[in-house]
């Protein structure tokens, strides 16, 4: 009786543990498109050749790329002050 409820409770363990898991990769995945994108910012590539990158290299669509790199563009304005 207590194997199987073993079983389940280990299951649901390893699947949460997946689940923070693969949500970091995604969140680490998503800093380093950031990092790149101030990168070309800050080496005055233009706007749309880094848009143009980001889709390329990062595989984003043209609506995520437009997104980060006004994000990236902020953060970058940011650090400047």
């Amino acid at each position: 009786m207590i194997l199987p409820l073993y079983g389940v409770v280990k299951d649901g363990i390893r699947d949460g543990a997946n689940n923070r898991l693969v949500e970091e990769v995604l969140n680490e995945r998503w800093l380093n498109i950031e990092y790149a994108a101030e990168a070309l910012i800050e080496s005055e590539v233009a706007e749309a050749q880094v848009q143009k990158m980001l889709m390329k290299y990062w595989d984003l669509r043209p609506s995520e790329a437009k997104e980060i790199y006004a994000m990236s563009k902020n953060n970058f304005a940011r650090s400047q002050r």
